[in-house]
């Protein structure tokens, strides 16, 4: 049976392992509470949907939704069926990302070997970006899906493994999909793209190549025709407010920094994005050095130009946006990883170049691993607001610190060992550190995290509190949505219900406004102090 399934493996690779990434994304899913804007937003969007309205759901307080519905009616559906909560609403980003994952090696194998296909997978799912969308109740991680589909059609087409039609098809289903997930980007990111890709291809010269303009305005046609399928009856029954809210705010105002309503302006450096693309591929980080010598060599030129264009221009397309959000570059993270499994797997063909950051890499995770048991119970002095709350942490923690310290030193060694081997092994190493990244941040890092939840245990606390059949309500403004997803029934948001209730969320800043004697039954810590919300009673 063993060697059984050891055959399987060996037979499957990609499958087993987007299987065991499923398996760790799951893990603690629902451990770590909805955060407290974005995430509980989409659960009281869907929460509308399922009240019945489907076409153009709002939230507590009444703003229009911003974002197509294709992500949110997924959740509804699957919340329908086992509530909504944590799992269904994070389970549809899993869900994406693991057939992101499945799509990514699919296109791989079309310019590289089945060693390859699985290492993007490994390079992908570790990737530090993509990771932390595959667990958010956000569009971003279904928009990627239905981009990378896309794009991978694209890439058959270029390289003649699909016809013009399949592919015409293909690419305008999936980046219409794209659009009814989160708008026009879904349209924008493919033009930039597949644009720059033919601006390579013929030098600027674009209308050299007179072929290829009929499936593009065929994709374009069939993207636009499928997004209608919201936007317009959305723009008949929402009229003026839908078009503010759903297409001038959302997709063109707030990318320049004017948001409007609920949205922010999320004004960063030209540096923010560099960075924060560096550090999502840190997981691989042995195999980065395999990059150069793929780039020079003369046989990737295809996969590097189609490939480079998806990393190169999607990257300036989010650059040239003054609205800046990490989680925006998840949408290239496949190309990057496709680059460094194709660069991968040639270096182990040739079994060139050095393998020295393989030892320094493997011995640094060894000694990471042994500093984690010792500060298990060793715990450094930690300052700050939560340095103490971080300490006293880390000892309820201490089995799963020690454990996972002593995983990560048995990982760092085996790379440290593999050195002696050849390519192959090193290749295994280098995914094996990949998963332990993601083992890591699910096993670990979410016990953590659940450590400063705080709205979970507020509302258990003061929920029985609160007599059954007495006026509740939200004096607003409250940032997010935290206690209208978690209290036990709907609360309505608005200041003259609020003045009328007896019981009452309010910041603490404006007790004042409340008529009566105010008296405080519990503080819901939102951050900083003078932003804490408390729940009063009042009594004339």
């Amino acid at each position: 049976m063993a060697l059984a399934f050891a055959a399987a493996i060996r037979s499957r690779p990609v499958l087993w392992l987007i299987g065991l990434v499923g398996l760790l994304y799951l893990w603690n899913l629902g451990r770590v509470e909805l955060s407290v804007t974005d995430e509980t937003r989409t659960g009281m969007i869907v929460r509308d949907m399922l009240s019945g309205n489907w076409l153009l759901p709002r939230t507590p307080d009444g703003y229009l939704v911003e974002k197509p519905p294709t992500f949110y009616a997924s959740c509804a559906l699957l919340g329908s069926i086992f509530g909504v909560n944590e799992w269904t609403l994070r389970g549809v980003s899993i869900l994406a990302s693991l057939g992101t994952l499945g799509v990514t090696a699919w296109f791989v194998r079309l310019f590289g070997s089945s060693r390859a296909a699985w290492l993007s997978v490994a390079a992908l799912a570790s990737n530090i970006i993509f990771l932390a969308a595959a667990r958010d109740a956000m569009v971003d991680m279904m928009l990627t899906f239905f981009l990378t589909v896309g794009f991978a059609a694209y890439y058959a087409k270029r390289v003649g493994k699909l016809s013009p039609e399949r592919a015409t098809g293909l690419c305008g289903l999936a980046f219409g999909l794209a659009a009814l997930t989160k708008g026009p980007l879904g349209l924008a990111l493919p033009i930039a793209v597949c644009g720059g890709d033919l601006l390579l291809q013929t030098r600027g010269r674009f209308w050299s190549i007179s072929k290829a303009w009929a499936p593009a305005i065929g994709v374009v046609l069939l993207a636009a025709a499928v997004s209608a399928l919201w936007y317009v009856p959305g723009l008949l029954e929402g009229k003026g407010e839908f078009l503010e809210t759903s297409i001038l705010s959302e997709n063109f105002r707030m990318p320049m920094g004017k948001a409007k309503g609920i949205g922010v302006a999320h004004y960063k450096p030209w540096s923010y994005y560099p960075l924060r693309q560096l550090v999502a591929v840190v997981p691989l980080l042995p195999l980065l050095a395999t990059l150069p010598g793929w780039f020079r060599d003369p046989a990737s030129g295809s996969a590097r130009r189609l490939l480079g264009s998806w990393s190169l221009f999607g990257f300036l397309l989010f650059e040239i946006a003054s609205n800046k959000r990490f989680y925006y570059l998840v949408t290239i993270q496949p190309a990057f990883a496709a680059m460094i499994a194709l660069a991968a797997d040639r270096w182990a063909e040739r079994n060139q170049g050095s393998r020295a950051i393989f030892v320094v890499i493997g011995g640094a995770l060894a000694l990471a691993g042994l500093a984690c048991e010792v500060g298990a119970f060793f715990p450094p002095s930690i300052g700050g607001a939560r340095g103490a709350e971080i300490v006293a942490a880390i000892g309820r923690q201490r089995a799963w610190v020690v454990g996972f310290g002593s995983l990560i030193a048995i990982v760092g060694a085996a790379m440290v060992w593999s050195t002696r081997r050849g390519p192959a092994e090193l290749l295994a190493s280098a995914a094996a550190v990949g998963l332990l990244v993601v083992a890591v941040r699910c096993g670990l890092g979410d016990r953590f995290e659940a450590e400063f939840n705080r709205t979970r245990p507020f509302v258990a606390t003061m929920a029985p509190r609160i007599p059954a059949g007495t006026r509740q309500a939200i004096h607003p403004p409250i940032t997010g949505y935290s206690l209208d997803f978690y209290w036990p029934h709907s609360l309505p948001r608005d200041s003259k219900e609020a003045l009328a209730a007896e019981y009452v969320f309010i910041q603490r800043l404006k007790m004042a406004e409340l008529p009566g004697i105010v008296e405080i039954l519990g503080t819901w810590k939102y951050g900083d102090s003078d932003r804490d919300v408390v729940l009063v009673r009042r009594t004339p």
